[in-house]
C-alpha cells in the first residue's frame, strides 16, 4: 500500500502515518518536500504554486524515534521536485505506540530535519504472540468476548495477565475495572521498562478472568511471550 503526504522543509508539520505491529515492507510512504509555499501578488489571480525543495544531491532518511531509532534510506523519485518515497521496515512496526518522526536530508555540511510527523503502530490482539524489546514500555487493549459479545468486568472480578518462565512467574499484571479504556472497548494491559528489563528469550503467558466468587476461567490460554535484546 502506499500513501502520499505534502510535508514542508522549514514549517512543523502535522503528518499522521499508520502501521501495524511486526509488518514488514508493506506499507510505503511517498513526500513531497515544499521549500516555499505558494504565494501570489493579493491583485494576482494566479493560483499559488509551492515552491518544491530540489533534492539533487542530497543524501534522505527517515527515521521512527522508537527505542531502536529505526532509520530507512529513501529513494528519490524525482529531486528536482521534492519526491521522495520510503517503505517501512519490521524495525519500524517492532513496537506498538505512536512515534515521532524526521525526515533527514544531507548534502555536504548539510543536515536538514523535518519534523511533525508520527508515526502510529497498532497493537496486535492479545491472542497472538507477543513480541517486546527488552527495557521497552508496551501496552495493548484487552477485550473480552461472551458469546460474540464484549464482555466487561463485574463487581470483584479482575483479569490476570501472567507470564512465565517454566513453572516461574515472570511478570504478573492484574486489570480492573477501572483499566477500562471506554473508547477502546476494552481493558489497557500496559508494562513498563522495568518490568520488561527481563532476560532475552521466549517464555509463555496466558490471562485468565478471575470471578467474583473465585473461580478461575481462562480467557487465552498459553501463548507464546518473545524478548527481544
Amino acid at each position: 500500500m502506499t500513501v502520499e503526504y505534502s510535508v514542508n522543509a522549514y514549517e512543523n508539520n502535522q503528518v499522521n502515518l499508520y502501521a501495524v505491529q511486526g509488518e514488514s515492507d508493506s506499507r510505503t510512504i511517498i513526500f513531497n518536500i515544499i521549500e516555499k509555499s505558494g504565494i501570489v501578488a493579493a491583485t494576482s489571480n494566479a493560483t499559488p504554486i509551492n515552491k518544491m525543495l530540489d533534492l539533487t544531491g542530497y543524501d534522505v532518511t527517515l527515521t521512527v524515534l522508537n527505542s531502536e531509532e529505526s532509520v530507512v534510506s529513501g529513494e528519490i523519485l524525482d529531486a528536482e521536485n521534492g519526491k521522495v518515497q520510503f517503505t517501512l521496515s519490521k524495525a519500524c512496526s517492532a513496537e506498538q505506540g505512536n512515534f515521532k518522526c524526521v525526515i533527514i536530508l544531507t548534502k555536504n555540511s548539510e543536515d536538514l530535519r523535518i519534523v511533525g510527523i508520527t508515526l502510529a503502530v497498532a497493537g496486535l490482539a492479545a491472542k497472538n504472540t507477543i513480541t517486546i524489546y527488552r527495557n521497552s514500555v508496551w501496552s495493548d487493549i484487552v477485550q473480552i468476548e461472551n458469546q460474540s459479545e464484549l464482555y466487561t468486568l463485574g463487581t470483584n472480578e479482575k483479569l490476570i495477565f501472567v507470564v512465565r518462565e517454566g513453572e516461574k512467574i515472570i511478570i504478573k499484571k492484574e486489570l480492573i475495572d477501572s483499566d477500562y479504556v471506554e473508547d477502546e472497548n476494552g481493558y489497557l494491559l500496559s508494562l513498563s521498562s522495568a518490568e520488561t528489563d527481563i532476560g532475552v528469550g521466549t517464555y509463555s503467558y496466558k490471562l485468565t478472568l478471575q470471578r467474583a466468587d473465585g473461580e478461575y476461567e481462562p480467557v487465552i490460554p498459553l501463548h507464546t511471550f518473545i524478548i527481544k535484546e
